[in-house]
């Protein structure tokens, strides 16, 4: 039986580079690669498409970040052989693609894992992706670690030997908090966030004034449910005291499929004051999630 492709078989190609990688005359990183079908030691290459999105700012997604090479995982046939050719363009950059070639005499290896960090943010080896090309004893694809997903295509005609078609994509998850009410809205528990790599630079909603909207996001984890909660207090007011006291709770679930649930839930509501808070749900399930929070009298 073949193993799945997961994050645990990622693991054990990350630990084994030590002892694998061989340094040749015909290994190197390139600004800018293209397979070469021709060349004596093509095996199998990878095209990598860089269609990852992420937060430039609240409410902003882009295609700005490059995928970067980490790691190669090599492991060759047996004792007689010796070298193993490989190319890659590192970095890929955004809305882009690159290529990645591995040659010679792979039994058990042809792995690249590249990395994404979201803008401004630091290294995080969570945010990785790897392609496996050439494999006896698994099929080739995608290794998809927590927060990169990616889809291999159909095998493309070189005359030669394999070559895949690899799309690298995010599924990030904004949380949009509009502002009905007459004060200001402030954050006073969270944001918490579970299976979700948060994106810091993407949260303007710590306070938000009345008549305005807040966000505040993050990539959700490919294969695990992705949840925010946070608490928001209406700001004191000494002149209108009838919002005084009221807070909301907010939580927000997304499965990996995309299936999902919101509630809103008015704390300590004054009696006499009429208060109601939604969670509405837009976008694609294998894309961009949008949860859209209102709070209205």
């Amino acid at each position: 039986m073949r193993k799945p492709l997961t994050i645990i078989t990622l693991s054990l190609v990350l630990l084994g580079l030590v002892g694998t990688i061989t340094g040749t005359a015909s290994a190197a990183k390139h600004a800018s690669y293209t397979c070469d079908p021709t060349a004596e030691y093509f095996t199998a290459c990878a095209v990598i498409k860089n269609h990852a999105q992420t937060f430039a700012a609240p409410g902003v997604l882009e295609r700005t970040q490059p995928l970067t090479l980490v790691a190669r995982n090599l492991l060759l046939c047996n004792a007689f052989s010796t070298v193993i050719p490989w190319e890659a363009q590192s970095p890929v950059l955004a809305n882009n693609q690159g290529e990645a070639l591995v040659g010679g005499s792979t039994c058990a290896g042809g792995a690249f894992i590249y990395e994404m960090r979201q803008l401004n943010e630091a290294h995080d080896f969570q945010s990785l992706i790897g392609f496996r090309v050439d494999n006896e004893t698994e099929d080739q694809g995608c290794i998809i670690s927590t927060y990169l997903d990616c889809v291999m295509g159909l095998e493309l005609e070189t005359g030669r030997d394999s070559k895949r078609v690899f799309t690298v994509t995010t599924r990030p998850l904004e949380i949009k908090i509009v502002n009905s009410l007459p004060h200001n809205l402030v954050r006073a528990n969270g944001p918490y966030w579970s299976s979700a790599l948060r994106a810091t630079h993407s949260d303007n909603a710590t306070t938000i004034l009345p008549n305005h909207t807040g966000y505040t996001g993050a990539l959700r984890a490919i294969k695990r449910t992705a949840t925010y909660a946070a608490i928001y207090n209406v700001a004191y007011s000494a002149t209108d005291t009838s919002y005084n006291g009221l807070s909301f709770a907010i939580n927000v679930h997304v499965t990996p499929a995309g299936a999902h649930t919101g509630t809103c839930t008015p704390l300590r509501a004054p009696s006499w004051r009429t208060v109601h808070c939604s969670v509405e749900f837009s976008g694609l399930n294998t894309g961009l999630t949008i949860a859209t929070v209102r709070m209205r009298s």
